[in-house]
């Protein structure tokens, strides 16, 4: 039953898009394709663009521990189906909360203080899950608020590094660029996931905490990776995109 309620939603997205949906059939352009062109191949050579995949594969990279962490709420946490899934949607409601705080407030301060709050926010919330590796009274409290603090801190990070993201396409490549940026960020999560199971299972005998503080350092090792960003400009600095360095 759950499966199919959430079928729903998607299936009435794909149904408005196909009904609801007019667009009016496009020209195919030559000359804007060969600027198209020309811009991409400029901004695969730039080391600003190379700068922020090495940025976006590494800041995604950090061994995950999320899969370990529900084995470990399960079975030494003793928590129940239902609280984990309460856990969730406080999350979520934090992910809301962070959402209205970065359009409120950190679009407004530099690219630099908000990927200094992400990877700051990242760590610091990494290591918070040392508080929760033995089991105490107090476990299931400190979970919900650790949920709801970085579940919000979460949003603004993943918002900054998409932010980062789309100030690095350049002028007629922007839906390409992205897209492959994406891509990166993306799979190198996946992969993330399957190094942290690894690591936990082969190298800390399925100890959390090792775990844990080898995340939080991967995420804090992405400081040193800053000062290949300094060619991404932010908003009213000029153009961005890699082609603003000419």
């Amino acid at each position: 039953m759950a499966a199919l309620i959430t079928m729903c939603a998607p299936a009435a997205v794909a149904l408005l898009s196909w009904f609801a949906l007019r667009e009016e059939k496009a020209q195919m352009n030559v000359g804007e394709m060969k600027k198209t062109a020309f811009s991409l191949g400029h901004a695969f050579k730039s080391p600003t663009l190379w700068g922020v995949i090495a940025f976006l594969a590494f800041y995604n990279f950090s061994p995950s521990f999320g899969t370990p962490m529900y084995y470990h709420m399960v079975d030494k946490l003793k928590f129940s189906q239902e609280f984990i899934g309460t856990l969730g949607a406080i999350g979520s409601a934090g992910s809301v909360i962070g959402t209205f705080l970065y359009g409120w407030y950190f679009t407004k301060k530099s690219l630099r203080f908000q990927l200094t709050f992400a990877i700051l926010a990242g760590a610091i919330g990494t290591f918070s899950y040392l508080s929760v590796v033995n089991y105490s009274e107090a476990v299931g409290a400190i979970m919900i608020g650790l949920s709801l603090v970085f579940g919000a801190a979460g949003a603004i990070a993943t918002l900054t590094v998409l932010s980062l993201a789309g100030k690095a396409c350049p002028p007629k490549a922007e839906g390409f660029t992205f897209a492959a940026l994406m891509s990166v960020y993306n799979g190198f999560a996946q992969l993330s996931a399957i190094v942290g199971s690894w690591m936990f299972v082969h190298w800390f005998d399925r100890s959390l905490s090792p775990l844990i503080i080898v995340s939080g350092l991967f995420t804090l090792a992405c400081f040193l990776l800053m000062p290949l960003l300094r060619g991404v400009k932010a908003d009213g600095e000029g153009k961005s995109g890699p082609d603003s360095e000419n």
